[in-house]
């Protein structure tokens, strides 16, 4: 936690900020890890392709009625589901961090 405390002081926070900038971190490190362990404890099974096999006449259906759902599902799901957790992992800490460089006094 030092080491964590002195990154955040050399960046400039101080104080409360301080706290609540390393707390935010924390708290979204833990929270995205506490979501995936829990969705990876249930998913035994059919793997992303077989998903999309078995979704294929209801994405048939929305290509007619909403193609940019239908493509978006198709484009998004077909990767390989720990692909997707790690993406998506990385772009909200991405979106923390910049958050809270815009907030650097």
């Amino acid at each position: 936690m030092g080491g964590v405390l002195a990154a955040f002081g050399a960046a400039g926070f101080t104080g409360h900020d301080l706290e609540y900038a390393w707390s935010a971190v924390v708290d979204y490190v833990i929270g995205a890890a506490g979501s995936e362990a829990s969705w990876q404890r249930d998913q035994t099974g059919p793997t992303s392709a077989d998903w999309i096999d078995e979704l294929g006449p209801y994405l048939a259906r929305l290509d007619e009625e909403r193609p940019r759902l239908a493509s978006h599902i198709r484009g998004i799901w077909m990767k390989e589901t720990g692909d997707i957790l790690e993406d998506r992992f990385a772009f909200g800490l991405a979106c923390i961090l910049d958050g809270l460089e815009a907030r650097r006094p």
